[in-house]
């Protein structure tokens, strides 16, 4: 009997051994090659898409605001009547801008409107700029610079800078700023605080601009702290580090993860390259935290105790029902340890899968709202505010679409650009909102007036551009006519009076066997507009290069 004890006893204790360890390689394995690199790779992604959409679209509003006629108009003119045009003008996309403030700089004059509007009784502050002090620098530099748009971090803020250009001069700066700490806090932080991510924003040299410890913890640098480099204590992990920003820089979104030495602890690193602004967010990994707390990382520290309690479970059921106990083991060929092993290996198995699929299931459902967010940027890129037609940069890109569309089918495309008459007389007379509801009204007038596969977009100021996809030069001159009447017969309401406008065309055809480019075509129906308001507007008129 008593061998039959200790041979039972032993058979249990080597199968809780066997079984504790095999439960080890299968956590560790699904935990590190099935969920780690996923779970990062994602995160990783998430935090470049939350990060960049707030940049993305108030970059995408603040080129609207770079092309404003009115904006240009102020620059040349200098009048205080012009310069108030286009305070109204930025005033009225400020709402839109993530933190409701713009700043408008020319000739060295700097305007500037905060969130609150409390600045000088609702006004822009105004300040001359100068490029002796350190902080108007960026405003030199962004001008020589001469990009699509700039970047910069100053006084706690994020800075967007685009140039205003005029016959491809630079002659002044548009802009607005996103408030650091608020940013990063909505951007980079991660809903399981148990998990540790340290995330870094550095730049091409290295020079950590932004950094977050914690989900309630961030930190601006504006480039003087150390660089990352510095912190990595093993030159392997440096040479990965570089080579990994190249390959993004070049081609990838985001880089596989590789285990670091960082700051003498390891770290899993994923890096992604914020493409819009030349930043890369570093992401460090403490993948101990991500499931079980280190709990599978001390077997030997947990065995003893679990042979310990196996035991005297064993000798308390055995004293009960030690005859059944001894049967099972030895008349079944010991095969009770074996399911035992084998029940708890699945359970184990099973319960991390759940938990994998679970998380999965979270990034693909957010995953999902980003790319919705990210199709409600696109198109917030492409829309004018105001009359929520194309915008100038929407509409270019149509027109390249058309293009290569009759060059692909020989079909002609009928371009009408259109222009408000007058409507500088209804700015002063009835007022810069009364200006906004004619625009917004007339675009509606064209759209219902226009087929559905027709094209409009807001060209600049009081300017339309209109395609006709498949028609010629006749059929289009038919529409732009319809267009006028329709304007002049209708109306346009305004508080308490009533508004009469008309508009001025220029017609043209674009046809692959008759014109060069596209682009040629409508600077000849630009031309026949303003032939048009020379002979008494309210009229339409055909290129004569067609």
């Amino acid at each position: 009997m008593s061998i039959k004890i200790i041979t039972t006893t032993l058979l249990l204790v080597l199968t809780g051994i066997v079984t504790w360890y095999i439960s080890i390689a299968i956590v560790t394995d699904i935990h590190q090659t099935q969920w780690v690199d996923h779970f990062i790779r994602d995160q990783a992604q998430l935090d470049k898409h939350r990060m960049m959409n707030p940049l993305i679209h108030d970059i995408a509003l603040v080129r609207q605001l770079a092309v404003e006629p009115i904006l240009i108009d102020a620059i040349n003119n200098k009048k205080p009547t012009a310069v108030t045009s286009a305070i109204h003008v930025l005033q009225r996309y400020r709402p839109n801008l993530s933190d409701r403030s713009f700043f408008f700089a020319f000739d060295s004059v700097y305007y500037f409107n905060d969130a609150e509007n409390s600045n000088s009784g609702g006004q822009p502050i105004q300040y001359q700029l100068s490029p002796h002090k350190d902080d108007d620098r960026w405003f030199y530099e962004a001008l020589e610079k001469n990009e699509s748009y700039h970047v910069h971090i100053r006084a706690m803020n994020l800075w967007i800078s685009v140039p205003i250009y005029d016959n491809d001069k630079v002659v002044g700066m548009v802009g607005t700023r996103i408030d650091i700490s608020t940013y990063l806090l909505d951007t980079m932080k991660f809903s399981n605080e148990a998990t540790r991510i340290q995330s870094f924003i550095i730049n091409r040299d290295m020079k950590i601009l932004l950094y977050r410890e914690a989900p309630d913890y961030v930190a601006v640098t504006n480039g003087t702290h150390e660089s990352f480099d510095l912190l990595l204590t093993e030159r392997v992990d440096l040479a990965v580090l570089r080579e990994w920003m190249q390959q993004i820089t070049n081609s990838h979104d985001v880089t596989d993860s590789s285990p670091v030495t960082f700051q003498g602890h390891r770290y899993l690193l994923a890096i992604t390259y914020l493409r819009e602004i030349g930043w890369y967010n570093v992401m460090l990994i403490d993948t101990t935290n991500l499931f079980f707390n280190g709990f599978f990382s001390f077997p030997s520290t947990w065995t003893p105790l679990y042979l310990v309690v196996l035991f005297v479970f064993y000798h308390i059921v055995n004293i009960i029902f030690i005859k059944q106990i001894m049967s099972l083991c030895i008349d079944a060929n010991y095969t009770f340890g074996w399911d035992i092993m084998r029940n708890m290996t699945q359970s184990l198995k099973e319960s991390v899968e759940f938990k994998v699929a679970q998380r999965t299931k979270e990034l693909e459902f957010t995953t999902m709202q980003l790319k919705t967010m990210n199709a409600d940027l696109v198109l917030l890129s492409r829309t004018d505010m105001l009359t929520k037609t194309l915008n100038r940069y929407g509409i270019t890109t149509c027109i390249q679409r058309e293009s290569n569309y009759s060059k692909q089918t020989g079909l002609p495309c009928g371009v009408i650009m259109v222009d408000v008459d007058h409507f500088k007389n209804v700015n002063d007379r009835f007022g810069h909102s009364a200006g906004d509801t004619v625009l917004s009204t007339l675009a509606g007038i064209l759209k219902q007036n226009l087929r559905s596969n027709d094209i409009l977009g807001r060209w600049g100021g009081e300017e339309f551009l209109i395609l006709l996809p498949q028609t010629n030069l006749d059929d289009s001159r038919i529409v732009a006519e319809r267009l006028r009447i329709a304007v002049e017969q209708t109306p346009i309401r305004y508080d308490d009076a009533t508004i009469l406008v008309t508009i001025s065309e220029g017609v043209n055809q674009f046809h692959p066997m008759l014109t060069t480019t596209i682009e040629e075509c409508i600077n000849s129906a630009d031309g026949a507009l303003y032939i048009a308001k020379r002979e008494g507007r309210n009229k339409v008129v055909l290129a004569t290069t067609s």
